[in-house]
């Protein structure tokens, strides 16, 4: 019971005190907010790689919005204006429209065109409605540092350490660095601000040569700032998969009054090898339990598989999508040769002209088939945005590749509560803290 609750109080206060999520609806229930917040609890606890390329992605898009700030002369914009702006924290008021949240770089944007006035939000103000508690994370880096010591101290003194200590120590190693990039985020703020355009969103689409009755995912402003990247398309059709089988919420109404949590901003250069060496980091610890002292064989076989088939697979999935969003866009056009337009018929006359009669009426009802799925495939949006389209080859190989990572991580996380039934003696024995002082007899 003490390795149990070890474990579990130092992951509960890594992950109470790292995640910070953005603001509600402004109609939401406390009850609503709070339970979004346990979802995101649970799936910080068992996937923190994701919410560290969230954190990650979020602090290089807000440190991008406060240099555009700086350029244009609003020295006193700081990085707490830009978290605190891109989590929902100001909603704009236009007189043909209902309120909706922007970012930073959209307020950007509005200012520099005279769309809208420069908002009086001082840094101090952001920081008073900051609700993280500078206790809780003193106790939880206390709390992670005697952890972390003592399994460094079992591994010197040659004591046994159980799979779920391992695995508390990975997830600590991304809670450190989710904490850090999200350490200027304000947390638990409940109420936006509104700010007022004084032009119609109608006359701001307009001036930009964007069509008025042009159809958007998420708000009217849409066009100002919006960069789809591989993990954020990959991510959202993901998502939309899990909507159809109801069990993902549905979409939010538009335009939308809160920005979700997961979407992912562009992660480049170095920041993006930053995310990939610390995820197979994480990924590298659960390795270190080859030989670890396992009830039975099949049990250690079926460690070192899972933690072996978690590595390759999400270095597999980087690589895709590398691969086809980077590297060679152009193997996506080998499923494009099969596809042609059910509404327009285009590529049927070819067809025609090379197949039988008899034999094209079997083949055209197929080919309709086809193309509606690799259609479904390319862009599962509601409204079919073409910001969202993915090659076909990288969705079906990172569907492949995803399988295989989930079933592993899901098998990590139930050996590590399964072993604990038979653990060798040194597990149990205390540790002798006096060795970390050579003065200590």
């Amino acid at each position: 019971m003490n390795i149990i609750w070890s474990c579990a109080i130092t992951t509960f206060l890594c992950c109470w005190s790292a995640l910070i999520v953005n603001l509600p609806n402004p109609e939401s229930t406390r009850w609503s907010t709070f339970g979004r917040k346990l979802l995101l609890l649970g799936l910080c606890a068992v996937a923190p790689e994701a919410i560290f390329q969230v954190a990650l992605g979020q602090w290089l898009s807000a440190n991008d919005s406060k240099k555009l700030f700086h350029e244009s002369g609003y020295s006193d914009w700081t990085l707490r204006h830009s978290f605190f702006v891109d989590m929902g924290g100001l909603h704009l008021r236009c007189p043909d429209h209902s309120s909706f949240p922007i970012n930073s770089r959209q307020l950007h944007y509005l200012i520099t065109r005279g769309y809208a006035t420069y908002p009086s939000i001082k840094e101090n103000q952001i920081r008073d409605r900051n609700k993280v508690d500078g206790t809780l994370r003193l106790i939880t880096l206390i709390q992670t540092l005697f952890f972390m010591t003592s399994l460094l101290l079992r591994a010197v003194q040659k004591l046994a350490i159980t799979a779920l200590e391992l695995s508390t120590a990975a997830f600590v190693v991304l809670s450190i660095l989710t904490t850090a990039f999200w350490f200027r985020k304000p947390a638990d703020v409940e109420h936006c601000e509104f700010i007022e355009a004084n032009a119609s969103v109608a006359t701001i689409r307009g001036n930009e040569n964007w069509p008025v009755d042009a159809a958007y995912t998420y708000t009217p402003l849409d066009f100002i700032g919006r960069e789809e990247w591989s993990w954020s398309i990959l991510w959202m059709h993901g998502l939309n998969c899990l909507r159809r089988l109801h069990l993902a919420g549905q979409p939010q109404q538009l335009p939308v009054q809160r920005f979700q949590n997961t979407v992912v901003p562009v992660i480049r250069g170095w920041f993006l090898a930053l995310f990939a060496g610390s995820s197979l980091t994480y990924l590298g610890i659960f390795v270190a339990g080859w030989n670890y002292s396992f009830p039975t064989s099949i049990e250690q076989i079926l460690w070192r598989s899972a933690s072996l088939t978690a590595l390759v697979t999400a270095i597999a999935v980087f690589l895709t999508q590398r691969i086809f969003f980077q590297w060679c866009p152009s193997l996506c056009r080998i499923t494009n040769r099969l596809r042609f337009s059910p509404e327009t018929g285009e590529g049927l006359a070819a067809m025609q002209n090379k197949c039988p009669q008899k034999v094209f009426g079997r083949v055209d009802p197929l080919k309709r088939k086809i193309d509606h799925l690799f259609a479904s495939l390319r862009n599962n949006s509601v409204s079919k945005d073409p910001a969202l389209d993915a090659p076909v080859m990288a969705v079906m190989m990172t569907w492949f590749f995803g399988f295989f990572y989930v079933s592993a991580r899901a098998y990590l996380i139930v050996a590590d509560l399964v072993e604990l039934r038979s653990l060798p003696m040194s597990a149990y024995e205390t540790l002798n803290w006096s060795s970390l002082s050579p003065f200590i007899p």
